[in-house]
C-alpha cells in the first residue's frame, strides 16, 4: 500500500479506538513518506490517547522540525506537543507550546483553556532550540562519528525520568486529522521545533544520534550497527529507564538483521538475544515491537533458522 492508503487505514483504526493498530499503520506510512508531518501528528495523537507522553512529544518535535510543515498542521503539532508536555508535568514548556498554537490560531479555544488551567510551577524549564538533522548525508557528522569510536561502555548521564457509516467516518476523520487552511492562518509561518531545557542531554541524545544514523546510506551504517549492538546492558538500562523508544528499536532490528546476515560481529546470536531479552522488560516494548517492520523480523528469523535453528523459538518470543 501507498503511504496515503496506510494513513487512511490508520485514521479508520483511530476512529475505532484501535490505537496500537493505528500507530502501526502510521509507522508503516512514515517508513515510506518520512517527511510527511501529518503522519507524525496523527501518530502523536494515538500516543496521547495511550498516555505515552514521551513518544507523543518526540513525534510532535519531529513533525515541527520538518521543512514542509504547513500552518494548520503546525497548530495541531504544537497543541499536541503541549498536551504531551503537560502529561510529562513540564508545565512551563507546555505553556510555550500552547502559546505557539495560539499565535498561529488566535481563536483556538482549546489552547486558551489549557493555558488557563495549567498550574504555575516555577523552574520546570522552558524550551530551547534544537535542530534534529533529517537530511540524507554521505558521512556521519563529526560529533557522532567520534561516538562510534567510543568504548563499548560509554558514560551516560542518568535521567529521571465501532461501526459507523462511511459519511460519518469521513466527517470524524476530517475533524480529527483535517488540515483545512483559513486565510487567517495561511500567511503565518510555523514556529521552530523545540525541546525542553529540562530534558537532559542524555535524554536528547539517543533520538538525535539515531536520527542521524538512520539517514546514512546503507553502505555507511555498519559502524552504527556495531555501536548499538556493542552497548552493554547497563547503558541500555540507563537510556531506556522510562521506556524503550520505538525509533531506536527499528534501528536495532536493522542492525540485528545486518549482523545475522553477514556474521558481522563475533557471537552475534547471543548478543542479539540478550539485548532482546532485556528490551522486552522495558516499558512500551510490546507496543514498540508491534510498530517494527515485519519484513525485517522475518529476515532475522530466517537468518537465525539457517545458522541457529534451535534458537528460533527464543527469537519468536521477543519479535
Amino acid at each position: 500500500m501507498s503511504a496515503t492508503q496506510l494513513k487512511d487505514q490508520g485514521n479508520k483504526a483511530f476512529v475505532a479506538k484501535d490505537y496500537p493498530q493505528a500507530i502501526q499503520l502510521y509507522t508503516s506510512a512514515i517508513s515510506i513518506d518520512k517527511y510527511n508531518p501529518v503522519l507524525y501528528s496523527n501518530r502523536a495523537q494515538c500516543y496521547l490517547n495511550l498516555r505515552d507522553f514521551h513518544a507523543a512529544y518526540t513525534d510532535c518535535a519531529m513533525g515541527l522540525d520538518l521543512p514542509n510543515t504547513n500552518v494548520p498542521v503546525s497548530i495541531k503539532l504544537n497543541f499536541r506537543k503541549g498536551m504531551a508536555l503537560k502529561g510529562l508535568q513540564r508545565y512551563n514548556s507546555a505553556r510555550v507550546a500552547f502559546e505557539a498554537a495560539l499565535r498561529l490560531d488566535p481563536g483556538n479555544d482549546a489552547a486558551k483553556s489549557e493555558i488557563k488551567n495549567l498550574p504555575e510551577v516555577p523552574g520546570d524549564g522552558m524550551d530551547v532550540d534544537v535542530k534534529i538533522p533529517i537530511e540524507e548525508v554521505d558521512e556521519l557528522p563529526l560529533e557522532f562519528a567520534d561516538m562510534l569510536k567510543a568504548p563499548t561502555k560509554p558514560k551516560i548521564e542518568h535521567v529521571e525520568s465501532k461501526t459507523t457509516s462511511s459519511s460519518a467516518l469521513d466527517k470524524e476523520i476530517d475533524e480529527l486529522f483535517g488540515s483545512k487552511k483559513s486565510k487567517a492562518t495561511e500567511s503565518r509561518e510555523k514556529p521552530t521545533a523545540k525541546i525542553p531545557e529540562d530534558v537532559q542531554f542524555s535524554e536528547k541524545l539517543p533520538m538525535h544520534f539515531l536520527t542521524a544514523l538512520k539517514q546514512m546510506p546503507d553502505s555507511k551504517k555498519v559502524n552504527g550497527y556495531k555501536y548499538v549492538l556493542g552497548l552493554d546492558a547497563e547503558s541500555y538500562q540507563t537510556i531506556f529507564e522510562s521506556g524503550i523508544d520505538a525509533e531506536f528499536l527499528l534501528f536495532f532490528l536493522d542492525a540485528a538483521n545486518y549482523a545475522s546476515r553477514n556474521n558481522a560481529i563475533p557471537d552475534w546470536n547471543n548478543i542479539i538475544l540478550n539485548h532482546l531479552k532485556q528490551f522486552s522488560s522495558f516499558k512500551r516494548y510490546d507496543l514498540a515491537i508491534l510498530m517494527c517492520d515485519d519484513s525485517v523480523k522475518k529476515s532475522i528469523l530466517q537468518n537465525v533458522r539457517q545458522q541457529y535453528p534451535n534458537d528460533v523459538a527464543k527469537y519468536e518470543k521477543y519479535i
